[in-house]
């Protein structure tokens, strides 16, 4: 993922796969190359040819959903232009700055076959009154996704950053997502997974008592 600042204010955020969709496809082509020799040179390997279409399926899919993203906040027109395109088919549009309600953390964690560690992937999601869209695919660590990506943002619509993690985990609350909620809250408040889960169930009260 790229931000870039233009000269009047506005801010580009990309996030594009055009290699690795690129190799992909290249490799799909590989594969089924090398299943027509397997045919044609070897035709008792069945195994061997339905592994290397499985491979060049696979690997077609795959190119298939990678999906490139670009939004262009316009700070001169006050919208974000979007668009998102796949290999076939993509969506585009364009969204007031008075439409943005927030933008906020998604935190996605795993942790290894060991259980020893645990790796923690951000997003950033641009929130609306009807839609909220990633910014991207890519994964970032949290700071980054914080201080190089959220920050600036809400800066340029106008918004306080000041609780940023603690409106993030809210949201996913009020979205009935309380893995993501409960990942936001171990790594970017530090809190084990009992306190993380005291404070979840603290804002689902707030939430219901508010739409009562």
């Amino acid at each position: 993922m790229t931000l870039e600042t233009a000269s009047d204010g506005s801010i580009h955020v990309r996030d594009r796969f055009v290699f690795l969709r690129a190799g992909l496809l290249v490799a799909s082509a590989l594969f089924l190359g090398m299943a027509a020799m397997q045919r044609l040179y070897a035709p008792d390997q069945v195994r061997a040819v339905w592994a290397s279409l499985v491979l060049a399926l696979g690997c077609a899919a795959l190119a298939a959903v990678i999906e490139d993203s670009v939004f262009q906040f316009d700070a001169v027109r006050r919208e974000v232009r979007w668009s998102k395109r796949r290999l076939v088919g993509g969506s585009s549009g364009t969204i007031p700055f008075a439409e943005v309600e927030n933008l906020v953390l998604e935190m996605r964690s795993s942790r290894s076959d060991s259980g020893l560690s645990r790796t923690d992937d951000c997003r950033v999601f641009l929130v609306t009154r009807s839609i909220s869209l990633p910014l991207g695919s890519s994964n970032l660590d949290l700071t980054r996704a914080r201080e190089a990506v959220a920050i600036p943002l809400l800066a340029l619509l106008g918004k306080s950053n000041r609780a940023l993690v603690e409106d993030s985990i809210r949201y996913w609350v009020s979205r009935h997502d309380r893995i993501t909620a409960s990942a936001l809250a171990v790594s970017a408040l530090h809190l084990d997974s009992e306190a993380a889960a005291r404070l979840i169930e603290e804002m689902t009260q707030t939430t219901l008592e508010r739409r009562r």
